[in-house]
Formats: C-alpha cells, structure tokens, sequence
C-alpha cells in the first residue's frame, strides 16, 4: 500500500499532460493557493538567459529520442522516507510507453505497478489483471516537464562532473524558487506547465550531460498538498538513449473493461 500511496502523491509533482489528449484526463486539482495569489506573479526570473550548448543539445534530445530510464524516487513526509523504484521506457515520436513501479518500506517491497500507452490506449496492471485505465504514463511526464522548465530558463552554473555508467558528464545545476516558479507560469501561460508545477515551493535540479545525451538527472522539490509540506528526491539515469521503444500492449484476454476494482490503484 505504500507504493500506492506514493503513487497517489506523485501526482503533485508534476502530471502528463505533456502526452496531449490522451493523458489530459489525468490532470491533477487547481493548486487554489496559488492562483489566489496576486503578488508572487510580479516576481521577475530571466527568460531568456542561453543555456551552455553542450546541456541545450542534450535536453532537446527528449523531443526526438526514444529513451529508457531509471528512477529511485525518495519522499520524506512527517519523518517517513518512503521509496519507489521505476524503471520507464519512451518514444516521444509515436508517444508509446511503458512504466513498471517498485515500492519499498524499509527495505522491503511493499507494491507493484505497471503501465503501458500504445497507440494513445493506456492500460495499468493491477491485481494480475490489465484494465484501460493508465496511472504510470505520469512519470514520464514530470519528468518532460522539469526538462521544459530546465529549457525555458537557462540559468544554470557548473558543477562536479561525474562518471555515470562509464560516461564522464558534465554537470550542470540550478533551482527555482516558488516566486520564480510563478512567474513562469504567468509568463508562459501554458497548461500543461501549470500542471507539472503545481504544488511545488521549490525546486532545485542538477542535470549530468556526456555526449549528446542527459546520462544523470537529479531533481528535489519541496512539495505542499494534502495538508502537508513534503520533500521528494528523483535521482534518474538513461542507460539507453535511441534504441527503439517497442511497446505492446497486452494481450487481449487478460484485458479487462471498465475501471480497476474498488481498493485497488485507481489513475492518479
């Protein structure tokens, strides 16, 4: 129950509504707070400030490379370090996906989830049993979002380089605070950005470049919804950038209709 929970709560990060239409009905709740908020939007945050090259070329890849990835997700709420693995695959041309979650409580598994996205259908596992609905797609998408906000703002410094799976990667990092956060969101006035930021106070973000590609991504963010104030770590790695995505979906037999079955991993 723990995964599902975090699952649950992961919405607040960010949701996938960069995947268009079909993933729009997963949009999380208006975060209220802020939009009753006049005077944080006059906060200023450079727009245009020129990325290095080298981390430009790399971010752009999300547009146009399918790629797999890594995610050891870490939430800390009321002194409870709550931990999530997922391992996700993504083609941003056809859009097809897949997601598989591992949840873990003090070390020991706790949950399972899995998801896939083929040909704009999401499906989700649960119990044994695959029904059309889709909760997992939403990872992949906070995580096409903070690269947007990464994209948008440019302003990063040079940090420690590191050797991740054998590539040596430069490093680069920055972090917005919640009045930049807003700002951006007045000044962009897109709904799918206003979705992934919602709810965050701060975020703060290094991302390791080798090559062409992002080889490391680590992001925190401190987060406010349900009544509490929390903080989530995603540390991310891409062993595979450009292989082909071939997701299928499952077989029809062990597809069932409508939605999952109550006390079970509703889409977020």
């Amino acid at each position: 129950m723990a995964a599902l929970h975090l699952l649950r709560r992961g919405v607040m990060f960010g949701l996938a509504g960069v995947f268009g239409v079909v993933m729009a009905s997963c949009a999380g709740p208006t975060n209220h707070r802020r939009s009753s908020s006049t005077k944080e939007t006059a906060v200023k945050v450079p727009m245009n400030t020129v990325p290095p090259p080298a981390l430009t070329t790399a971010l752009a890849a999300f547009a146009t490379t399918p790629v797999r990835m890594s995610i050891a997700v870490s939430e800390l709420t009321s002194g409870v370090d709550r931990r999530l693995t997922v391992y996700a695959a993504w083609d941003p041309i056809d859009r097809d996906g897949e997601v598989a979650t591992i949840g873990a409580n003090a070390g020991v598994e706790s949950g399972y989830g899995a998801s896939r996205i083929v040909n704009g259908q999401a499906w989700s596992l649960i119990a044994g049993h695959w029904y059309r609905v889709g909760f997992g797609q939403q990872v992949i998408g906070k995580v096409v979002a903070v690269v947007g906000v990464i994209k948008l703002i440019g302003q990063v410094h040079a940090v420690a380089s590191q050797v991740i799976n054998g590539t040596t990667c430069l490093g680069f990092a920055g972090s917005l605070s919640q009045g930049q956060l807003l700002a951006i969101e007045h000044h962009h006035g897109r709904a799918t950005l206003m979705q992934a930021l919602a709810g965050i106070d701060r975020l703060g973000y290094t991302v390791y470049v080798g090559g062409p590609f992002v080889r490391g991504l680590d992001i925190t963010a401190i987060v406010s919804g349900h009544r509490v104030r929390y903080r989530t770590q995603w540390l991310l790695t891409f062993p595979s950038w450009g292989t082909p995505v071939q997701i299928q979906p499952p077989v029809s037999a062990s597809v069932l209709p409508g939605s999952a079955p109550a006390g079970g991993l509703l889409p977020l």
